[in-house]
């Protein structure tokens, strides 16, 4: 596991890795209750699978916008999705990106009717992604 650092948004927790795959790094989370239905959260994975192996994985997931990006400093490639979980919609806002740490993919996620009012706040927390931080 690389060391990583990334400000959480205000009010936000890290939550414990057990359970979690072993790939997951960090896991940040809103409050519990605080977003009825989805708990929104960010999620850093070491390696990532490739674009193919996730749509297989989700088939529920439809590609809004894909763009190259940087972050960290690095390039990057930004997916914009909607998914759904349970019946519930939910947006998904990744960015996959690779250094000497291997790759990562970085995910925010939300309730459908969230994101509007979270896009900004994620985005201010995902930018100050630091890998290989010690």
């Amino acid at each position: 596991m690389s060391a990583v650092a990334l400000e959480a948004l205000p009010g936000w927790e890290a939550l414990e890795l057990r359970g979690a795959p072993q790939t997951v790094e960090l896991i940040v989370a809103a409050p519990e209750g605080a977003h009825p239905g989805f708990r929104p959260n960010l999620v850093l994975t070491a390696g990532a699978p490739s674009l193919e192996q996730q749509a297989e994985a989700l088939r529920s997931f439809h590609v809004v916008d894909r763009t190259a990006a940087e972050l960290a400093g690095r390039p990057c490639v930004r997916t914009l999705g909607h998914h759904e979980v349970g019946g519930r919609a939910v947006v998904v806002e990744e960015w996959r990106l690779s250094g000497p740490e291997g790759p990562h993919e970085l995910t925010a996620s939300c309730g459908a009717l969230d994101y509007p009012g979270l896009a900004d706040a994620f985005m201010a927390s995902v930018a100050s992604l630091r890998l290989g931080a010690g």
